[in-house]
């Protein structure tokens, strides 16, 4: 939570609302890699670990397990980062600092030199402690505009913060969520490669829609805040660091490679594995997963958002999160600007056609006067335009009858692709095209 909100804090700059929940996925140790020479077998400890680390120790003066003498350092970032020498004395176990994750010695020599290395998993939320973060969330007057879940990706997850976010729509609450899938397995090629993670992303989401949530597939390597360390963190909080850099400006895509890299990550570098990069792979932008992505030499330079992709239903309108949110801000001020409205009198015409009581148009245009001004201020630069429209042929002759209304919103056109032809002429004719 502390890293995730410092990484937060310092690309966008905004208040966050962090809220520890208590994970019932504990931290997980991979298979362990050994290269050691000597007689002792190590085993993962029973601690576990607090972040998905790449662990490496290596041994540095030789000796018995259980008797003075032998020294090592380790890292947690797959070698970016190295530790002093430590001494390890007459433990039979080997516990790294500050990280749950630990070694069990088995009896025998280790040699300098010696080796071993693995890859561990954080601990993570399933889909019962989502709903325990719901229901705190649900109670929080503090305002929150979108909510990172750092759990695990399984079944009837996003149809779960789906009907949740729904509901809160009812209260005039409208948000959006952030999920990420697992990430993919290190090392790379050897142990997944990028088809194998391909079919399994899109094995894991096909069936999965809303229009309220967006799905990151992987991740990159990013510096701690905190730590230094260089660790993997989800493409779920790469997208929520571009789009809340932006508020106010919500209508601009947090994909426009014009506003830069996302601040801090890496996809590919010489002491990490490689990590997901849609640039190269091209398959899962297109089954509605956000991705990251780097450009060919000569293209710009970093880590890009593919697409702010919302994990929609065939049909739905709303395809990158920052069309969602201009949506759910409409929303937001079509209810608090209509609640102004509520116990209001208005004036009734006889519709004899049929035989009903309409809202007269004067007090329709009065209402449509009031919240138009505030939806096109609030929305100004970030759509192409919004308009508020009143029905005009609701039935009100039973009093307390509810009146009907819509909002339009013409979103910006964002472009994703040229078509370029490229020729050569005797002469340019339009202005400016000499060199």
């Amino acid at each position: 939570m502390p890293e995730y909100g410092a990484y937060e804090l310092n690309v966008a700059g905004r208040p966050i609302l962090a809220l520890k929940v208590a994970a019932s996925v504990a931290g997980s140790y991979g298979a362990i890699t050994s290269h050691i020479t000597g007689t002792s077998v190590v085993t993962a400890g029973a601690t576990f670990p607090l972040e998905h680390y790449a662990v490496q120790v290596t041994i540095v003066n030789a000796g018995t397990v259980g008797t003075a003498g032998i020294t090592y350092t380790y890292s947690l970032d797959g070698g970016t980062t190295v530790s002093a020498v430590q001494a390890l004395g007459t433990a039979t176990t080997l516990a790294i600092p500050n990280s749950g994750v630990s070694f069990n010695l088995g009896a025998g020599t280790l040699l300098a030199g010696d080796n071993w290395s693995v890859f561990t998993e954080r601990p993570l939320l399933n889909n019962a402690d989502i709903t325990s973060a719901t229901t705190v969330l649900n109670n929080t007057r503090l305002p929150w505009e979108g909510v990172l879940f750092d759990s695990v990706y399984a079944s009837g997850t996003v149809g779960l913060v789906d009907t949740w976010l729904a509901g809160r729509e009812h209260n005039g609450q409208f948000n959006f969520a952030l999920l990420n899938t697992r990430y993919l397995l290190e090392p790379t090629p050897t142990q997944e490669t990028a088809a194998t993670y391909a079919a399994a992303m899109i094995s894991l989401t096909q069936n999965d829609s809303s229009e309220r949530v967006c799905v990151g597939a992987d991740g990159g390597h990013v510096a701690s805040q905190i730590t230094g360390l260089f660790v993997k963190r989800p493409t779920s909080l790469a997208l929520a660091g571009q789009a809340m850099s932006l508020t106010p400006n919500i209508g601009i895509d947090p994909a426009y490679v014009g506003n830069g890299p996302v601040a801090g990550y890496q996809i590919d570098s010489g002491s990490s594995p490689n990590d997901w990069d849609e640039g190269v792979y091209q398959s899962l932008d297109a089954q509605r997963l956000v991705t990251l992505r780097s450009f060919a030499p000569g293209g710009p330079q970093g880590v890009y958002i593919t697409n702010a992709n919302v994990i929609i239903p065939n049909g739905s309108q709303i395809l990158w999160l920052q069309l969602l949110r201009v949506v759910n801000k409409a929303c937001t001020v079509a209810w608090q600007t209509l609640n102004t409205q509520l116990s209001k009198g208005v004036r009734t015409v006889l519709n004899q056609t049929m035989n009903t009581l309409n809202i007269d148009e004067r007090d329709a245009q009065s209402i449509e006067g009031i919240v138009n001004p505030v939806l096109r201020k609030t929305l100004k630069g970030q759509v192409t335009g919004a308009l508020f429209l009143l029905n005009r042929d609701d039935d009100l002759t039973v009093e307390g009858a509810p009146v009907n209304a819509q909002v339009q919103i013409q979103g910006l056109f964002y472009i994703k692709g040229f078509n370029v032809a490229v020729s050569l002429v005797k002469a340019i004719s339009v202005p400016g095209g000499g060199i």
